[in-house]
This record gives structure tokens, sequence and C-alpha cells, in this order.
């Protein structure tokens, strides 16, 4: 199995994470043990040893510029015990899919307050009783844990637990390993309700007691009881705030079923007035043009009909037997007319001589 030797990690790549840090890339190497981290002079900002076989996070040398670790993927049982003191600038620590097991092989986590963003998911710790309290309620700035951001309900409860005599025994029994899990977990739920009503003040105690008195059913009890075990101040709306919310709820119903305000007609009016002007207007004017192309078409076929009149003459003076016209048969005016067609000036005479110059014409 490869160690991490000095030539070994002076070889590995540098690169920059997501996060803009410095990074050496320790990924997949099978590396069992965390070891001469010191030649690398702390320069570095991240360490990625994902995907490889540790079972001990220990080790560590004093790295001041250290803010990111990766130890996801590995089998991890135990963490070194001053490691707070190793790694004064840690601000990201991802130790998902791990070995730890109790709530006792995390405690050195306990201490590192710089830490912002914590990873133990697919860890049996994540599931033990309190777990989230002790985390929350020892990591001052911690804001996401396991990919959960730490809410200020969940802030108030963890602190509230911690400084109660239950929380500060349960954390000396695990720190000291007098108690093991089974034994967090027999802990009953009344015992931290105990504890965290303790935080409250006399008056706040009386007040709790009268919404308990006053309560108008058994979920607002319910309710009341569930603020007091997060450590928080039930509020209970009185009975007046009630009968005020149902009103304007019965108000907003009125006003979704009721119709429209009578402001709104005159508009509607006014648009339909403006829509029937456009309409009458466009109708007139559609009928305009409706009379002016019906003028057009009735010239047109007066024109047609003109010239077809006109035309007619031609028809008239064909003859069918030798296909030659027999000018002889048409009028005087009818002569010229063809004079006319034929683009000649009409010559002076009588009838016989504009037949006789026409059928010279055509000869």
């Amino acid at each position: 199995m490869p160690r991490l030797t000095a030539p070994f990690l002076l070889s590995r790549p540098i690169n920059y994470s997501p996060l803009s840090l410095r990074e050496i890339d320790l990924r997949s190497s099978s590396i069992p043990n965390i070891e001469n981290l010191m030649v690398l002079l702390d320069q570095l900002d991240s360490y990625d040893l994902t995907d490889n076989d540790v079972q001990v996070f220990e080790n560590m040398p004093v790295l001041k510029r250290c803010k990111e670790i990766s130890l996801a993927n590995n089998t991890i049982t135990k963490i070194q015990p001053d490691l707070a003191a190793r790694l004064p600038s840690l601000t990201i620590l991802n130790l998902s899919t791990n070995s730890l097991k109790s709530l006792a092989s995390i405690v050195p986590l306990l201490s590192l307050n710089t830490l912002t963003h914590l990873d133990l998911t697919n860890n049996a710790c994540c599931n033990k009783k309190y777990y989230r309290l002790l985390l929350i309620g020892s990591l001052p700035n911690l804001r996401v844990l396991d990919y959960a951001r730490v809410t200020a309900v969940e802030r108030a409860k963890s602190s509230a637990f911690m400084k109660s005599k239950i929380g500060e025994e349960l954390l000396a029994k695990i720190k000291s390993g007098q108690t093991s899990d089974a034994a967090v977990e027999e802990e009953d739920d009344a015992a931290v309700v105990k504890a965290v009503s303790r935080t409250f003040t006399d008056e706040e105690k009386k007040k709790i007691k009268d919404m308990i008195l006053n309560a108008r059913d058994a979920k607002e009890v319910d309710t009341i009881q569930e603020a007091v075990k997060r450590g928080v101040m039930p509020v209970v709306d009185s009975v007046e705030k009630v009968e005020e919310k149902v009103e304007k709820e019965e108000l907003l119903v009125e006003e979704k079923v009721a119709p429209l305000p009578k402001q709104s007609a005159p508009k509607k009016r006014q648009r339909s007035d403006s829509n029937a002007s456009a309409a009458s207007t466009s109708s007139k004017t559609s009928a305009r043009g409706k009379r002016s192309r019906a003028n057009s078409t009735a010239s047109t076929q007066s024109t047609s009909s003109k010239s077809s009149k006109k035309a007619s003459p031609k028809k008239k003076a064909k003859t069918s037997e030798e296909g030659k016209t027999d000018y002889s048969k048409l009028t005087v005016a009818k002569l010229k007319e063809v004079f006319k067609e034929r683009g000649v000036d009409v010559p002076k005479g009588k009838k016989a001589d504009l037949v006789k110059a026409l059928e010279e014409i055509d000869m």
C-alpha cells in the first residue's frame, strides 16, 4: 500500500478548488495513514484525501493556513484529540461515509470553534440522540451541518440544552467515557424539557401555566409543549386576535365570491362605446370602400360594353363567303369608324368612294 512519503507528496498536483483555495489532490491513492504533511511547509489551503483507506484521523501537523479538509469515503473510527490546536483556521470539514459510530468518537470536533460547514453523513453517530444538539451547541460558528442549514430555533434550543445541568453532565460523561451511547439514548425527553425549562424566568413560567389553563383545545396545548421543548417562549394568540383573524378570512372569502364593484361598470361601458364607435367607423369606411368598388366595377363594365359595341361593326362587317368584308352594306358613319380604327385619314367623297378606298386598302 502506498504511503504519504515526501517524494509522493511533492509529486502530487496542486490545483485550485471551487472556493479558489490552493488544494493538493490525494484522492483515490489507497493511503492507509496520514503522515509527512509537514514537507508541504503549510503552503496549502485545502487537503483532499477522499476515497482512501485512512482509519484514524491523526498525525496532523500544525497547519495555520489550512481551511478545508476532505476525508470522505474512508474508514475512520477515531479522531486526533488535539485537532483544534493543530488546525486553528479550519472552516470546512468533510468526514462523510466513514465509521464514526458513537458520540464519543466525535468529541474532538466539538473544540473546532472556527468550523462553519461540517459533513458527517453516512456515519452511525448521525442517528444518535442529541447529535445535532451537541454539535450546534458546541460550535458557535457552525452554519451548515450535514447539508442542512442551522436555524435560529435549533441554535436557541442547542445553547439552552448545553447550558443546562443535564447537558453539562451528558457532555462530561461522553468526554470521560463513563457512559455508553445506549445509556445516552435511554435519557427521557422529559429530562430535556425540564433542563430547558430552567432557562425560563418565574414570570415566563406563570405565563406558560396560564396559556395551558386557558387553551381552547388539545392542539393548542401541544403547540405550547413543543415550544417549551425547543426552549422557546410559546406565543398563543388571544381570543380577540383569533376573532379578528376569522373576520378577516371571512371578508376575504366574501370579496372572492362577491360580484365586481359598480365603479368598474362605467369603464366597461366606455370601452364598449369606444368599441361600437370604432366598429361604426370601420363599417362606414368598409361601406364606402364597397361603393367605390361597385362604381369602379360598373364603370369598367360600361367601358367594356362600349368597347364591345364599338367592336361590333367589325363583326357585322365580316362575311363568311370569301373571308372579305362587304363594305357596301355599312353606313357612311361606320365606314368612317373603320378608317379611324385602321389609322387612315377619312377621304372625302360619297359612300361609294369610301367603299372603294377600303377595298383598295384590303387588297
